[in-house]
């Protein structure tokens, strides 16, 4: 018997050695998030979308906020600092020099800290970097340089040597880099595209390839253009959500607009792309956010009992949270159903929580947008856990008036005090006897 690297006993046997590690000697480790509930170091995340809703602008836009972050550096577009690091992009789907680099000068980026992966140098030869082969040459890499926080791969589906339909192909691809990821402390984004035809599916089922891809992946993002008649003119509107999260929030979204803009190169000018956020959030699942930027049936929907239903709880759920049977109850009278007013609940993301202290616990209705308790912290890396929704107070029973006091009686009066007799006089002090005089002194002979 031996010990583990936890210092935990290991089973060992004639053919093989088992390690069972005790669970009470693995101390907890917190997600380190890059940004709160969408990037996290030493985890895979994949970027899908359809052609034109500006996948790669949006990673260059990653890419610049990491170069530039650090307390009061660049932050993410929830108002949260970004932690200053380096960036590692390795794409074949668009051109360094006229399509990369002007799109990381347009968003801003601090160049120095931003490297492109290339070719590889083997032999005294030169060949292209194959990540069957060439992962653990990019470990090295990334650990002379330090602090690199994200590495961009744009196609992911081309770190794949087999198959990437194959779910055992995709996950026996995919571990190198995690194991990458854990090492060095970086974010894997992989970028990657939506399956034809597929708007109104579940957004998880919408990636193309392997449901590897999305199971590996600890967050799912995806974008989609709004339709052209939900937006104003201006730029092409886009919404990213998150079609799945294993470590975090999996609701929510922003939307982005895809503009052009213009950089100096030499006397030269380039025409390239640029991203600006919106400026508030977006609420609501990603199916939601989704069906109704791709232009969805949500005129038939508002029609529908369940858009009624669902039209009744925002309004009745604006004003804060309310017990769950009260909503149901002034469902009722309203004339919604039961299933409706489940499906609507689904539908708008409303939050249940039941409050603790009750002999028969009670939960309580609140949507995604109720205030929450905690403020958003300055700076963080690892942002704090979510909040929670500002609670009710229960009423307090009114208090029995207390009974007048009734008056004392007033005190009879003192009787007045005697007068004290008067002192008598002190007898005068005789007078004092005269000094005899003084005899005069005889003078003193010279």
């Amino acid at each position: 018997m031996s010990t583990s690297n936890h210092g935990a006993p290991v089973l060992s046997g004639t053919q093989s050695n088992v390690e069972l590690t005790c669970a009470a000697t693995i101390p907890p480790e917190p997600i380190d998030w890059l940004w709160y509930g969408w990037l996290a170091a030493g985890n895979i995340h994949l970027l899908a979308g359809a052609p034109g809703t500006g996948k790669t602008t949006l990673a260059m836009a990653f890419a610049a906020i990491f170069s530039n972050g650090g307390l009061w550096g660049s932050r993410w577009p929830d108002g949260m600092y970004a932690p200053k690091g380096g960036v590692v992009i390795w794409t074949v789907e668009d051109g360094i020099s006229d399509t990369i680099i002007p799109r990381l000068i347009a968003a801003g980026a601090d160049m120095t800290n931003v490297h492109i992966l290339g070719r590889v140098r083997e032999n005294g030869r030169s060949r292209s970097f194959d990540f069957k082969k060439d992962v653990e040459k990019l470990a090295d890499a990334i650990r002379m340089i330090g602090n690199i926080r994200l590495v961009i791969i744009d196609p992911i589906v081309r770190a794949v040597a087999g198959d990437s339909n194959k779910n055992t192909e995709v996950r026996k691809a995919l571990e190198p880099l995690i194991e990458m990821a854990k090492k060095h402390g970086c974010a894997i984004l992989g970028i990657t595209h939506v399956t034809k035809n597929s708007k109104g599916k579940a957004p998880l089922d919408r990636v193309l390839g392997s449901l590897a891809f999305g199971a590996v992946a600890r967050v799912v993002m995806m974008t989609a253009k709004i339709a052209s008649e939900k937006q104003n003119d201006g730029p092409s509107g886009c919404v990213l959500v998150r079609a799945k999260s294993n470590i975090g929030p999996d609701h929510g979204g922003f939307e982005y607009h895809i503009r052009s803009a213009d950089i100096q190169s030499g006397h030269r000018p380039i025409v390239t792309s640029a991203l600006e956020w919106g400026s508030t959030p977006l609420q609501g699942s990603a199916a939601d956010i989704l069906n109704f930027a791709e232009g969805g049936d949500a005129g038939e929907q508002n029609d529908s009992a369940v858009g009624r239903a669902a039209d009744f709880l925002s309004a009745t759920l604006s004003q804060g949270p309310l017990h769950a049977l009260e909503v149901q109850r002034l469902a009722k009278d309203a004339g919604h159903s039961q299933a409706s007013i489940k499906r609507a609940k689904k539908t708008l993301g409303v939050y249940s929580e039941k409050q603790p202290g009750h002999s028969n616990p009670v939960s309580l209705w609140y949507l995604p947008s109720a205030p929450q308790l905690q403020d958003e912290p300055l700076w963080s890396s690892s942002p704090l856990t979510p909040t929670q929704p500002f609670m009710p107070v229960e009423p307090v029973e009114p208090v029995e008036p207390v009974e007048p006091v009734e008056p004392d009686e007033p005190d009879e009066p003192d009787e007045p005090d005697e007068p004290d007799e008067p002192d008598e006089p002190d007898e005068p002090d005789e007078p004092d006897e005269p000094d005899e005089p003084v005899e005069p002194v005889e003078p003193v002979e010279p």
